[in-house]
């Protein structure tokens, strides 16, 4: 018997698969956890026992295939003692497909079976190849924490780009290179001119050396001001 804490982990499987997997016949009857530390979503067990199967790979293996288990290592000090290093996969957002919601990890790959009423609070990212691009594009995000604070969900477009869609209902598209670089821009005119306050539909910051505002026709004329570095479209 393994007791342990996997609290943090969320993933109480891996006791099971871990006492299976080093079993694998009567020989060890006597497995105990003699302590627990956690810190950084890493947890360590000391497990000693009587016997252990001498192949720690296939127990590294299955409990590897536990959801909330990013990696494992099983270190062998003899004659009865196993350290047993668990690295948790942390939620990083959601993302919506096909009518559902997945969640997605720090690496960009899904959590399986995951339930998301846990985790409300996480960023939304729609679209094909979302999930493995997210990882980058929270970074850009928080490079503007003031701005991050206003994203909804953030669409994926063609596999290369985003839109990010704000709480006042404005999208911005970024750029396929360099978002990081528009998004400090976006930031710095809002800060300026109170850019994301005004009647604008679309903040297009693909080109580097422009904004172009895409704002409805009746409008038009009062988003372009002498002086101001942008651009004002009409919703056509």
């Amino acid at each position: 018997m393994i007791a342990a804490r996997f609290d943090l982990l969320r993933c109480s499987a891996a006791v099971a698969l871990f006492a299976g997997a080093l079993a694998g016949s009567a020989q060890a009857q006597q497995i105990a956890a003699a302590g627990s530390t956690a810190a950084g979503g890493v947890e360590t067990v000391v497990v000693t026992g009587t016997a252990f199967d001498p192949e720690t790979a296939p127990a590294k293996a299955r409990l590897e295939t536990v959801p909330w288990v990013r990696n494992a290592s099983i270190e062998r000090l003899l004659p009865d003692t196993l350290y047993v290093r668990l690295a948790e996969r942390m939620p990083l957002a959601l993302w919506q497909h096909q009518g559902r919601f997945d969640l997605v990890d720090q690496d960009g790959n899904i959590i399986a079976d995951a339930d998301i009423r846990d985790y409300p609070f996480l960023a939304q990212v729609v679209g094909s190849g979302a999930p493995g691009a997210a990882p980058e594009l929270l970074k850009v995000l928080a490079g503007e924490p003031a701005l991050q604070a206003h994203v909804t969900a953030s669409v994926r477009v063609g596999g290369r780009r985003w839109d990010i869609h704000l709480d006042n209902g404005i999208v911005v598209s970024l750029p396929e290179n360099n978002a990081a670089n528009a998004w400090h821009r976006l930031a710095a005119l809002d800060r300026s001119d109170k850019l994301l306050e005004r009647n604008v539909q679309v903040v297009d910051m693909r080109l580097p050396d422009r904004v172009v505002l895409r704002v409805p026709p009746d409008v038009a004329k009062s988003i372009i001001k002498k002086g101001k570095p942008a651009q004002a479209s009409p919703n056509t």
